[in-house]
């Protein structure tokens, strides 16, 4: 805007003086005309190169198999007592940060109940599911919902098993009330986990006792009268399946859930070579087949 301004002030004095002087009209517009052009193009061209100054990412690789990415310029990263943190370090309210860690020879149910002892257990919000891309990562996440008024704080904890033991990834946020800058914030730790890579993933084997096929044969009625039939329930190891009653119904299993696309619940649980499935309140029993 500044040399916009100057440029002007210039051709108006350059004008100006042409007119005193007698000089050629046509000659001060193609002068006019030329100036401008070539201030548009430098401007045009300080635009573009402005456009092509962005912040390169940054690696981040921990000694426990895991690489990730971050922006510098709104990160800070930390290594204390076996935790890697990622702090945001632009505009924000409050600690904004994800704060990483390996803990050997345990289960990730068993971590978040330690870590998240003295939550509200009322308000402690349970959730499972694939963690990342691909369905090979299976996850737990504990976390309380935002308070009304005050701090605005959340903390949500995400732990998987990983290699033996298990990854905690524990993220910790302050809203600011302002949507431009509480989204930048998330923005920016997202993009850490979206990144997070692994050298070599080990399949998990906290559930691996529960895929197969069960079946069962109970009493049923189809179009009105009762007949002996075949139910059966197909889980894999990828946490997808099937739940054969009437019909087939493709489902997603948790640690004590099939969940159908609809949101529908049934409650299960596996032992040894029978799988006890919650239908309509009656318990059935299903036999693993092979």
């Amino acid at each position: 805007m500044k040399n916009k301004l100057v440029t002007g002030i210039l051709m108006a004095a350059l004008l100006v003086s042409m007119t005193a002087c007698g000089g050629n009209k046509e000659a001060a517009e193609t002068t006019t005309e030329q100036t401008t052009e070539s201030t548009d193009t430098a401007e045009g061209e300080k635009t573009e190169d402005t456009a092509e100054e962005t912040t390169e990412m940054k690696d981040h690789k921990s000694s426990d198999g895991w690489t990730v990415k971050y922006d510098p310029s709104l990160i800070a990263v930390t290594e204390e007592n076996g935790i890697t943190g990622f702090a945001y370090i632009g505009d924000s309210a409050g600690t904004n940060g994800i704060y990483i860690s390996y803990v050997k020879d345990k289960q990730p149910q068993e971590v978040l109940g330690e870590m998240t002892s003295e939550w509200d257990q009322e308000t402690l919000e349970r959730t499972e599911g694939y963690f990342g891309t691909g369905s090979d990562k299976w996850s737990f996440t504990y976390s309380y919902p935002f308070e009304d008024g005050g701090s605005q704080a959340h903390e949500s904890i995400t732990a998987l098993e990983y290699n033996g033991g298990v990854l905690v990834i524990d993220q910790i946020s302050h809203l600011a009330g302002d949507e431009e800058i509480d989204m930048a914030v998330s923005d920016t730790l997202a993009t850490v986990l979206d990144t997070m890579e692994f050298e070599d993933f080990q399949a998990q084997e906290q559930y691996s006792y529960i895929p197969g096929k069960y079946t069962a044969k109970v009493s049923d009625e189809i179009d009105g009268e009762k007949t002996e039939v075949t139910y059966s329930v197909t889980l894999n190891d990828d946490h997808t399946g099937v739940l054969s009653l009437q019909d087939d119904v493709d489902v997603i299993w948790e640690s004590i859930d099939m969940i159908t696309d609809d949101g529908t619940k049934y409650d299960f649980n596996v032992e040894g070579d029978y799988l006890y499935l919650d239908l309509d309140g009656e318990t059935i029993e299903f036999t693993r087949e092979g």
